[in-house]
């Protein structure tokens, strides 16, 4: 059955009848969601994706998928054709199908790359509906009913997916031994307390490593290393500022100083990226590093020096492409807003550790048909197919040789990179009762193996499993821009 043309499913706004031909433009849609106070769920595929066929003869008809859809708008995007081309450039989509979730602002809060069964699908509109609700919403409500079952698992979920993490853990504390709560609802209470607990040891874990290898080497940590020790890492504000004035002051190089500027500034550590502007003027006083310096007192609150700053910025600039791109900084100056790229990199820390939160989460699957069988893959889909294998063998190898090492521990992830078909560089997340002798081993394994596979993403993440010594990898690669 063919996709092609996309349209509207489901959703009060729009229908089949409404958008026979082709579906909204991405920001129509998100305009008219946020108006109906619906989250809106997007499918980006091709009349030519095998996996996109499945999706839409085996799960759209599920009578469950369509009375979840119900609760949602929700928009199908063909990739080759417009508004869907634009669309999925706009969202960064390059994998079919792809499905993402946006907030009201536009603002993407959830996506899922890859066939996803009727289950699966539904937790994805599960969990565009919680992301729906307000937090005076969440608070209301327990307030007026602060001991209902229906409210609390609710709330520790809003909170779970907020990064409201402590109150996530007591909402689920009172559910795992709630009175009234079934026996599944308390099961299900204390596995996501225990998994939440052990996210928070993972990701505390992580944050602690970046921190003190970008203290250990300031004028040579990379930008994603910065950024993983200071966004969404919990460090104290006065550790982050100290952190980035110890960068800017072991680097020499201008336009790296210039770069790192805006990472600080994403970071919201105003005064060290100030400093550092300042630092950068004084040595060489143009429109690119005075622009720079601008940014720094508008996001630092400082409207007038912006606007002065910016104004020289201006009269300096030679060329009117330059010129053309100062004066819509200055207009944003004057109204407010963020600097696209400041924006960007936050994003990427927030990708970053929603990964993580994801990382012992394995995917289930729709059972493929003859239209994805290896005899009608693509050289490329051959490539990826064996790669995924050598990645599974590698981690089954290393669970085999440190499964006396590991003792009680269950699991253990590695985040690797691979160039030039060898594991160049791995980061662990143990469990908090892992010993040195563990890490040594997963080190000594991972680091250095060799894959004849053709490298189709060379930063991957393996899930190691000492409990049934076998290992599997994410079905999801890591983004290479946001790997730790």
């Amino acid at each position: 059955m063919s996709i092609r043309p996309f349209v509207v499913v489901v959703g009060v706004l729009f229908s089949a009848r409404a958008w026979a031909d082709k579906p909204p433009a991405l920001e129509l849609a998100i305009k008219q969601a946020a108006s109906a106070h619906k989250p809106l769920v997007i499918e980006f595929g091709a009349a030519w994706c095998g996996p996109c066929k499945i999706f839409e003869a085996k799960v759209l008809p599920d009578i469950s998928v369509q009375a979840a859809l119900e609760g949602v708008t929700f928009v199908r995007y063909d990739v080759d054709e417009d508004p869907g081309d634009r669309a999925a450039q706009k969202l960064k989509v390059t994998v079919y199908p792809t499905f993402v979730v946006l907030d009201a602002a536009g603002v993407e809060i959830a996506r899922e790359q890859g066939l996803l069964p009727p289950k699966q699908f539904i937790a994805l509109i599960d969990r565009a509906r919680r992301e729906a609700i307000s937090e005076s919403d969440i608070r209301a409500s327990l307030k007026q009913k602060p001991d209902d079952v229906a409210n609390l698992l609710t709330a520790a979920q809003w909170f779970a997916l907020h990064s409201h993490n402590d109150e996530a853990i007591a909402m689920l504390d009172r559910l795992s031994v709630h009175k009234q709560a079934t026996t599944a609802q308390r099961a299900q209470a204390t596995a996501a307390l225990l998994r939440l607990r052990r996210m928070q040891q993972w990701k505390a874990q992580l944050a602690a490593e970046k921190v003190a290898f970008v203290r250990a080497s300031l004028a040579a940590a990379s930008e994603d290393d910065i950024l993983i020790a200071t966004i969404g890492s919990n460090l104290p504000a006065p550790d982050v500022n100290a952190l980035f004035k110890g960068v800017f002051d072991a680097t020499e190089d201008l336009d790296r100083i210039n770069h790192l500027v805006y990472v600080a500034l994403a970071a919201k550590a105003y005064d060290p990226a100030v400093a550092a502007a300042q630092r950068l003027v004084a040595k060489k006083r143009n429109a690119q590093y005075l622009d720079t310096l601008a940014e720094c007192y508008h996001a630092g609150g400082d409207r007038k020096r912006a606007l002065a700053t910016e104004d020289e910025a201006i009269a300096f600039s030679r060329y009117d492409s330059i010129a053309a791109t100062l004066n819509k900084n200055r207009a944003r100056f004057a109204s407010g807003g963020d600097e696209a790229s400041i924006v960007q990199l936050r994003s990427r820390a927030v990708d970053l550790w929603k990964r993580v939160d994801q990382v012992d989460q394995v995917a289930s699957r729709v059972q493929v048909d003859d239209d994805t069988s290896d005899t009608n893959r693509s050289d490329e889909q051959r490539a990826y197919v064996k790669q995924f294998m050598a990645q599974q063998a590698l981690a089954r190898a290393a669970s085999k040789a440190c499964a006396t090492e590991a003792a009680g521990n269950e699991d253990a992830v590695a985040r690797i990179v691979i160039a030039d078909g060898v594991v160049k560089s791995a980061v662990l997340l143990l469990e908090p009762t892992a010993t040195k002798a563990l890490r040594d081993c997963l080190t000594k394994q991972i680091l250095g193996a060799k894959f004849d596979a053709v490298v189709k993403v060379p930063k991957v993440t393996l899930m190691i499993n000492f409990a049934t010594p076998r290992g599997t990898t994410s079905s999801q690669p890591v983004s290479s821009s946001a790997s730790p």
